[in-house]
């Protein structure tokens, strides 16, 4: 944990549920709004001050769960997780109970990893990584769940922060909503690329992200909360006919966001249930010119992926008997496949010659 002047520093404990008998017969017990309990091996629980310390990392929790039992990864330049040889797009992530299908900037269509998580270290209040033997309530994931909690606002006074790393340049700042919640939001945005193209250096990545979390309670048995994480990011790799032997100009990037808003109510002093309503964008771009031919365009990717998730989860202790989950998950998948070859050779049958047509293109 990081104490700073002029600043609450939050403390979060969970606490195991404990029957304790009084003499006068009473019965006090804690609620349980912890793990579940099926959950008792393959898991690991990172902190934001070992997140952030953890050399290797760079701030990212992705990167700290590549140290983990059981998991691999591709190469030092992705965060990928290849959980006990599964696929990255087997595994599952959750920002405050919200489904997340890529949390990271320059990542690569159909894939679940990327170069640099887009989620701000600092909002980070705790994560877990289940590498295995997770429950029912996680869906069909194959490989592992990477379930992210983020801390609350300040509740007391409005607040800011300004940090420069080496990953860029970022803004926090956080309040109090009336007396019953609290809101904060931080943006950031790498600045290399201000640096260095003035003394000629090409090929520099620009990205940018944004989080934002608000809270309220409802009354004493409702409470409401709102999440919301995007990115973009941009490459430029210019083709050079002395230096660059492929002649090929080539951009690529993208842009991808997630919101969702959560419902979470008690049912009595032995229950609770979450409603949970979310929706994510993911969209890439990549445009390719030859440099011999006037710069024309050769290639051209434009798609999109989507998903909007409604669920509801409940839980609820039956006396002396046991926790009794359920829950139901609907979700609508989208996407709009775009890819374009503008110059492809082809052979005329009709005239036995080989011709070029310009225009050709692919859309789905």
């Amino acid at each position: 944990m990081v104490v700073t002047p002029d600043r609450p520093a939050h403390i979060s404990v969970e606490l195991n549920e404990e029957t304790i008998q009084l003499k006068n017969e009473v019965i006090a017990e804690i609620p349980h709004f912890s793990s579940a309990r099926e959950v008792t091996t393959s898991v690991y629980t990172m902190s934001a001050g070992e997140i952030r310390r953890t050399p290797g990392a760079f701030g990212d929790v992705s990167r700290l769960a590549q140290t983990m039992p059981g998991v691999a990864h591709l190469n030092d330049q992705r965060n990928d997780l290849v959980v006990r040889g599964g696929s990255p797009t087997e595994n599952l992530t959750l920002v405050d109970n919200i489904e997340v299908p890529n949390l990271n900037h320059f990542c690569a269509q159909g894939s679940g990893g990327g170069a640099l998580s887009m989620l701000n270290t600092e909002l980070i209040r705790e994560a877990d990584f289940l590498a295995g033997g997770f429950p029912a309530q996680y869906g069909n994931r194959l490989s592992s769940v990477l379930n992210i909690a983020l801390r609350e606002g300040n509740r007391e006074k409005f607040a800011g922060d300004f940090e420069v790393g080496i990953s860029g340049a970022g803004l926090a700042l956080e309040g109090p909503i009336n007396e019953h919640g609290s809101w904060m939001a931080t943006a950031r945005r790498s600045y290399l690329d201000f640096i260095a193209r003035p003394a000629g250096i090409t090929a520099l990545p620009k990205f940018g992200s944004y989080q934002a979390k608000a809270v309220s309670e409802l009354g004493s048995n409702n409470r409401l909360w709102f999440v919301s994480i995007g990115g973009k990011d941009n490459i430029h790799y210019e083709g050079d006919q002395e230096d660059n032997p492929t002649f090929i100009d080539l951009q690529t990037g993208g842009w991808r966001t997630v919101s969702g808003l959560n419902w979470q109510s008690l049912w009595g002093k032995n229950g609770y249930g979450i409603l949970s309503m979310s929706d994510a964008i993911n969209v890439y771009e990549s445009d390719a010119y030859d440099i011999q031919l006037q710069n024309q365009l050769i290639y051209q990717n434009h798609s999109s992926e989507g998903e909007t998730t409604l669920k509801y989860d409940l839980v609820y202790k039956l006396e002396d008997v046991g926790d009794l989950c359920a829950g139901a998950v609907g979700k609508r998948l989208r996407s709009s496949l775009e890819v374009k070859h503008p110059l492809v050779s082809y052979k005329c049958n009709a005239c036995r010659r080989s011709k070029d047509i310009l225009g050709h293109g692919t859309r789905v």
